[in-house]
């Protein structure tokens, strides 16, 4: 196996150049959302001279540990365009292997998960020195070409959503619902608690609080949108994605208590944003967690691939 050197920077301004010019870059992988966590170290993987990959990590007293902020810590990967299927196999499969041993001997335990884009996970399965466990997770990518017609009813991607599904986007187009695109601070906290008193869940203030003045920065810098649903001219609902890349990302959602037993909202929601990503040349939509029933249950009623990603223990 060829040689990999591990380095760690500071340099914020070097880490996004390389994550912004890779292949899989992804909103959790910026400096601006990664400095909402305490304690995250930025790792360079070389080979030769040349930078190949990257990947932040939470670094506790030599434990990695889980962030709260980020649902996942992905390895990053240069783009190379000219790599065969062989290659990138190959490719990949040395760098699981480095990386595995570079974790296991620099740190004496940890817990991160990986995005989807690391698919050959099996250096840490073949590990016999060191106990690893791996957890299955999965989300659903929804492929925005099956949008292939202008009369969305008729489109592919229409096609594969499930028979309740298709009647709700039916009937949402006949509630007052208009849809824009808009970032608000206040409406993002305002709904977000809203949402939570009403699932009677705890609402942490001071981590929204944080959460949200980094998301106006990431707006300003065109890397999220917020989108806003106005019911009979009154706010119901809002949503953020990710658009750091031609592949979106959902990240956050909530509505007005007011609107909780409306059931099309959310439906109306997903559609505008699945058109708006297709006008913008958007190539997927990752929904971003199918790990309980219940999410479950909601997204995989707009069809999609379900695909998995791994949580690795150590």
């Amino acid at each position: 196996m060829e040689k990999y050197n591990f380095t760690e920077t500071k340099d914020n301004i070097f880490w996004d150049e390389f994550i912004l010019q890779s292949e899989n870059k992804n909103i959790y992988t910026l400096s601006d959302y990664l400095s909402l966590e305490d304690n995250i170290k930025f790792f360079i993987i070389k080979q030769t001279e040349e930078i190949i990959a990257a990947i932040a990590l939470k670094v506790v007293n030599r434990e990695i540990v889980p962030c709260k902020y980020l649902p996942q810590t992905p390895l990053i990967y240069k783009i190379n365009a000219e790599s065969n299927d062989y290659k990138k196999n190959k490719t990949q499969q040395e760098l699981i292997e480095a990386i595995k041993d570079f974790l296991l001997n620099n740190f004496n335990k940890g817990s991160f998960v990986l995005d989807f884009r690391t698919k050959d996970i099996r250096p840490f399965l073949w590990e016999n020195k060191k106990k690893i466990d791996i957890i299955n997770k999965y989300t659903l990518l929804i492929d925005l070409k099956k949008i292939d017609n202008d009369d969305f009813a008729k489109s592919n991607l229409y096609k594969n959503f499930s028979p309740s599904k298709r009647k709700e986007i039916n009937r949402s187009e006949k509630e007052n619902y208009k849809f824009i695109e808009k970032f608000s601070s206040n409406l993002f906290l305002q709904l977000t608690k809203e949402t939570y008193e009403m699932h009677g869940d705890f609402y942490d203030n001071i981590f929204y609080e944080k959460l949200i003045k980094k998301l106006k920065i990431l707006n300003e810098k065109k890397f999220i949108k917020m989108f806003i649903i106005y019911k009979n001219d009154e706010v119901a609902s809002f949503s953020v994605i990710s658009t750091i890349n031609k592949f979106s990302m959902n990240l956050f959602y909530g509505r007005k208590n007011k609107f909780d037993k409306d059931r099309f909202l959310g439906t109306f929601m997903i559609r505008n944003i699945f058109k708006f990503l297709k006008k913008n040349n958007f190539k997927y939509f990752d929904f971003e967690g199918m790990n309980s029933p219940k999410n479950s249950f909601f997204k995989m009623s707009y069809g999609g691939s379900l695909t998995p990603y791994y949580k690795v223990i150590f």
